[in-house]
């Protein structure tokens, strides 16, 4: 099959993003254990107010995201026997390359991150002060929800860029565009449903009798539970996209950082 004929689908690219994820165990462990115990644990020094009302803690775990996403891609590629924990001396030319890449992969993800969650409440906000009322602060907020899946969807043709930059390639948001082109809404559909994990935590805690959640074994596992979800979810899209760059192979006017 030639990469003009390989047309996925969503499910097919679930599939082999959920395949992926989860047969690299070690991986599971390594990166999704231990950033669903980080992510609770800031979520909860918040909730005790350790750096005061600032939700600090939670900002940086959630930050922290990124180069795990970047560690994530680059483990796809360079394959989990030549992964490692353990940095390189800052005087190795390998850990200049790799943390450069780390650093442009972050900074793209927050930018395109940034933009659509920002674009999504300031309309919810900007809809809330133009009609004022009750009844209005629920339609701002279903406006915010349903507007930032919209933008997920829109913007997946650019998600390339990241699984590029992982492998060592340069690509700029426009050759992400074109690569992608007639997958951007597969792509973006199947992203998107790498939330269900989350929303289904959510969805079922409201059924929970509300004594569990507010017992401390209770709240505990709740939070593991809507870290661990986000964080699987996470490692999924990012298979996802790793996955369909592979198939797509790269462009040719993508060069070597080298």
């Amino acid at each position: 099959m030639t990469v003009a004929e390989y047309r996925p689908t969503i499910a097919g690219l679930l599939r082999e993003g959920i395949r992926s994820t989860f047969s690299d165990r070690g991986g599971l462990l390594s990166y999704g254990l231990v950033t669903t115990l980080l992510l609770t644990a800031a979520w909860y020094a918040d909730e005790l107010n350790v750096f005061g009302d600032s939700y600090s803690s939670t900002i940086c775990a959630e930050a922290g995201l990124f180069p795990l996403a970047f560690a994530w891609h680059r483990r796809h590629f360079i394959g989990p026997e030549n992964d490692s924990w353990l940095p390189s001396w800052p005087s190795d030319e390998e850990f200049r390359h790799v943390t450069g890449l780390a650093l442009v992969y972050a900074l793209r993800a927050l930018l395109l991150v940034g933009t659509i969650v920002i674009a999504g409440v300031g309309v919810g906000i900007g809809f809330y002060y133009s009609f004022p009322g009750v009844a209005s602060q629920g339609v701002a907020v279903l406006l915010a929800l349903l507007l930032v899946p919209v933008l997920v969807v829109a913007t997946a043709r650019f998600l390339l860029v990241f699984p590029a930059y992982a492998s060592g390639k340069r690509m700029s948001w426009l050759q992400s565009w074109r690569l992608c082109r007639g997958l951007g809404l597969r792509l973006g559909v199947a992203v998107l449903l790498t939330w269900l994990p989350l929303a289904t935590v959510f969805a079922l805690s409201f059924a929970l009798p509300v004594p569990v959640l507010e017992s401390i074994a209770g709240d505990v596992v709740h939070t593991l539970l809507i870290s661990g979800s986000q964080v699987l979810g996470w490692l999924v899209a990012l298979s996802i996209t790793a996955h369909l760059y592979e198939r797509l192979t790269e462009p040719a006017d993508c060069s070597d950082f080298d």
